[in-house]
């Protein structure tokens, strides 16, 4: 038969069943002298999550005093677990700004050791570099902020990247920025140089990066789906960051030495032309030169 007739077989079906599964199994199903309610509720936004298991628990402590009740699985655990990715990202972001400028400035003062002429000032220069990654995380923030999209575990995620990402583009264009000073460019050539050197490299970083994570934005999993757009909105930012602000910022972190080496030579203060320079075709000409000391010598 398929259903059972008495309370015995009842009890019977339940003790079988209760015997065929594990301890953990066992111990999550069953309590003596209590009852287990399953609460389903569908949401990817872990924070309506959490507000909805604190109104649970205020309900059950406001209208069942003697009540214990315990929020376990993903009701308890996802909301926790934002919560305390939400509290410690604020700080993170922070420290790694500061982060990333404190070791690009170390990064300039190693390399700026064999220059002597114009270099990067290792502390502007060290801001000037972490300056995409702050246009990156003040466009997520405000997109965040503008769509009502919670700062969870999916979308924290995209903080590590964004470090990565304005790193890289910052790196290109600095040290490219680097060696053209060496070479005694001016600011204005070194700073087109390296433009025209990495300009092109970053754009296609930041392009092929977009269409790898473009297919993300289809997915049917919220949280995936907003990883793939925000990716793209990130990277444009970081882009930007490096190819406008950080170039406008770089000719101003430039350090320049009073006297700039070259071969200078000096003739005569005066033109004398005597009679017998006019008939031998000698002439003394006065004046001062100098030969550059590079191949692009302009300021």
């Amino acid at each position: 038969k398929e259903f059972p007739d008495t309370e015995e077989e009842i009890a019977a079906a339940f003790f079988l069943i209760e015997n065929r599964l594990s301890e953990a199994i066992q111990r999550q199903l069953y309590f003596p002298g209590g009852v287990r309610i399953a609460v389903s509720y569908g949401t990817d936004d872990s924070v309506e999550l959490g507000h909805l298991r604190e109104r649970i628990l205020t309900v059950a402590s406001r209208e069942f005093p003697d009540l214990r009740v315990n929020a376990f699985n993903k009701v308890s655990l996802y909301p926790q677990v934002d919560h305390y990715v939400r509290q410690g990202k604020v700080a993170n972001v922070f420290v790694s700004q500061l982060g990333i400028a404190l070791l690009c400035s170390v990064f300039l003062a190693w390399r700026n050791r064999r220059l002597v002429h114009r270099w990067l000032s290792p502390v502007w220069g060290g801001m000037a570099m972490s300056f995409p990654l702050f246009v990156a995380t003040a466009v997520l923030g405000m997109t965040m902020w503008g769509l009502q999209i919670p700062l969870d575990m999916a979308t924290a995620s995209i903080g590590a990247l964004t470090v990565n990402a304005a790193t890289d583009f910052s790196l290109y264009l600095a040290l490219s920025y680097q060696r053209a000073l060496a070479r005694a460019c001016s600011k204005e050539d070194a700073l087109h140089e390296a433009l025209r050197q990495q300009g092109e490299v970053i754009v296609a970083d930041c392009l092929l990066n977009i269409v790898c994570f473009l297919p993300l934005s289809t997915s049917s999993f919220l949280p995936v789906r907003e990883l793939g757009w925000m990716m793209g909105v990130m990277l444009v930012a970081c882009a930007a960051g490096a190819l406008i602000g950080m170039a406008v910022l770089l000719p101003r972190c430039v350090v320049v030495r009073a006297h700039t080496r070259g071969v200078v030579t000096e003739f005569a203060s005066a033109v004398s032309c005597r009679e017998g320079d006019k008939q031998a075709g000698r002439i003394t000409v006065a004046g001062t030169f100098q030969i550059p000391s590079g191949p692009c010598a302009g300021g």
